[in-house]
């Protein structure tokens, strides 16, 4: 389907700056700032004000931060330069990081290129040759589990975005704005195309794309507008 501009504040534009901005439930839009603050719009027909979550800071001070995500409904992953997993659990506030020890992530080896909740018990992390490991999250993190089959996002015409529709999906945004798709289970299956418009490819340049669920992908661009592309 055609973007759709979501009208309502400016995203991520403004203030302290953004340092990451990601998909919180189906229906919100977080922003973690420079100063470790976090900020959420509640996205319904409108993009709702922000509001903040008191308590802990998120990824600020300490090893630096080099992903921050949604891990699941309830808590949010800051994996850090050195591979290790804390967690932010959110309730009425934010909790003090807790670290989660086990294996590394998207340490040595192949260089990661895309680091991502798959589910809720899961992180994926996709290399630079298009390979999918997976960390089992519990009280410990489980060393990468190799999924084989087709790479994904390593060949062809180059990835801009790359980030899971669901716990069995990953989508591939290319620079012409193709959206591709990989069915994983415990393989990863040869892309497909969802035809229709280009994505994230023309206009006001995107700053940031993902899913908002698993059938609305939502774009951000450098003025803060949320444009939304439903899939069917």
């Amino acid at each position: 389907m055609p973007a759709v501009l979501v009208p309502g504040p400016a995203i991520a534009v403004g203030g302290v700056p953004a340092a990451y901005v990601f998909p919180r439930d189906p229906a919100n839009i977080a922003v973690v700032n420079t100063s470790g603050e976090l900020w959420v719009h509640p996205i319904s027909n409108t993009v709702g004000k922000a509001h903040q979550w008191t308590g802990a800071l998120i990824a600020f001070g300490g090893v630096p931060a080099k992903y921050v995500f949604e891990l699941d409904a309830s808590r949010i992953a800051v994996v850090n330069t050195m591979g290790d997993l804390w967690v932010h659990t959110i309730t009425g506030t934010i909790s003090a990081p807790v670290q989660i020890k086990g294996a590394a992530i998207a340490l040595g080896g192949v260089p990661a290129k895309y680091v991502f909740a798959l589910g809720d018990d899961r992180i994926a992390v996709i290399n630079t040759q298009g390979e999918l490991w997976v960390h089992a999250i519990s009280s410990t993190v489980a060393p990468a589990q190799h999924i084989a089959g087709a790479a994904i996002a390593s060949s062809g015409i180059p990835a801009k975005y790359v980030f899971a529709l669901n716990a069995g999906t990953i989508a591939v945004v290319n620079t012409s704005g193709e959206l591709w798709v990989h069915i994983v289970t415990n393989s990863i299956d040869a892309p497909f195309q969802i035809t229709g418009a280009a994505i994230a490819s023309s206009g006001t340049p995107a700053v940031y794309t993902f899913a908002l669920n698993p059938l609305r992908i939502a774009v951000i661009n450098n003025a803060g507008e949320l444009w939304c592309h439903d899939l069917r």
